[in-house]
């Protein structure tokens, strides 16, 4: 204030994170456009979800165009990123293999050596972890719940590619996972037109080394909850 009756210092670190900082997210990218079917099974089946898992009782947003529909969670920790994206593809035909990949990136992590970490690291590492596996217990039990999932079976637009990109609190974007045939129904519509092709291009399934991973990690600048 102006008369320096609230004085905050700040070191670097905190600088940095004080004018980067920025809410996390989940988006899913669904490779066709929301219809009211769909929009209606998406509404209900997240409400069943979310009476097992509270952190997804606020409705994603969602923008749709003429071709896709991107679907996010915004959230105010990033250690609940990787539970949330783990928890929030399950109505998708992607689930299983989304979910593949979140825990082979969560076992990569855990097998980190705490001795070569530092210690803010291996803390974030830590309650990841924890989040991630109370999750799990979670999602199990949505597994079991026959009737939760009924809303969107047999509905096109769960059955349609999708790609998942998390955001860190430092807008750092992290794929983790796309389908082999994302985008690919656009470059058929258009596979007259060479220059339009040539913009649009279908990613190789995605790969990842430790180091992505903990440069994504060290983007996490909000864990207070």
């Amino acid at each position: 204030n102006g008369d320096r009756s609230k004085v905050h210092y700040l070191n670097a670190e905190k600088i940095t994170s004080f004018f980067h900082e920025t809410l996390p997210k989940v988006k899913i990218i669904v490779d066709a456009p929301l219809d009211s079917s769909g929009h209606y099974a998406l509404a209900a089946t997240y409400y069943q979800i979310s009476k097992y898992l509270p952190e997804l009782n606020q409705p994603p947003s969602i923008q749709i165009n003429s071709c896709r529909t991107i679907i996010s969670f915004q959230m105010k920790s990033d250690k609940k990123l990787f539970a949330t994206a783990y928890a929030a593809i399950i109505a998708f035909n992607d689930a299983a293999k989304t979910q593949e990949k979140i825990s082979n990136i969560m076992e990569m992590l855990d097998s980190q050596d705490a001795n070569y970490l530092t210690p803010r690291t291996a803390k974030k590492i830590q309650q990841l972890t924890t989040v991630f596996n109370q999750s799990i217990k979670k999602i199990n039990q949505i597994n079991k719940d026959k009737e939760l999932l009924r809303f969107c079976n047999g509905i096109k637009f769960f059955q349609t590619p999708t790609k998942i990109t998390l955001v860190n609190s430092s807008d750092q974007n992290f794929n983790v996972y796309h389908h082999p045939t994302f985008g690919k129904r656009i470059i058929n519509k258009v596979s007259k037109n060479s220059e339009v092709e040539t913009i649009i291009q279908v990613p190789q399934a995605e790969s990842y080394s430790i180091n992505t991973i903990m440069n994504f990690l060290d983007g996490f600048h909000n864990f207070k909850y």
